[in-house]
Parts: structure tokens; sequence; C-alpha cells
């Protein structure tokens, strides 16, 4: 679901839609502030997106390969 082209399309929109509301509410003295509030916008997709992708288990490795008489 999350790599589906409309859902990237839409998060688009609502980044630059929050990105005009940003702009309008923050003052100029205070754009750093805005800057911050648009990284943990992005890094909160970012981890949205991540969380449905699955990381493959390890797989344990067969240790009985030893040789005990060395």
């Amino acid at each position: 679901m999350m790599q589906e082209p409309d859902l990237q399309t839409s998060i688009d929109y609502a980044l630059l839609e929050y990105q005009h509301q940003l702009n309008l509410r923050t003052p100029e003295q205070m754009s750093g502030a805005g800057f911050f509030r648009m990284s943990g916008a992005l890094e909160f997709i970012n981890e949205l997106k991540n969380l449905a992708e699955s990381t493959p288990r390890a797989v344990p490795q067969d240790r009985d390969n030893l040789n005990h008489q060395a």
C-alpha cells in the first residue's frame, strides 16, 4: 500500500500544503523553526513508509562444523 503512486501523490500534495501553511504562520525572523518543522514532517513520512517494510529474519548458522580435536 505504501508504494502506491496515488499515496505518494497525496503525500507530496500534503507536504506542499504544510509548507505553504508554515510559510504563512512562521514569522521571517523564525524561518529556522519552519525548516525544522518541515524536516520533522519529512522524517515522519519516511518512518511511516519504512514501517511497512519487513526486514528478513536472521538465519542461525550451523556451528557444529568446528574441529574439536585441534
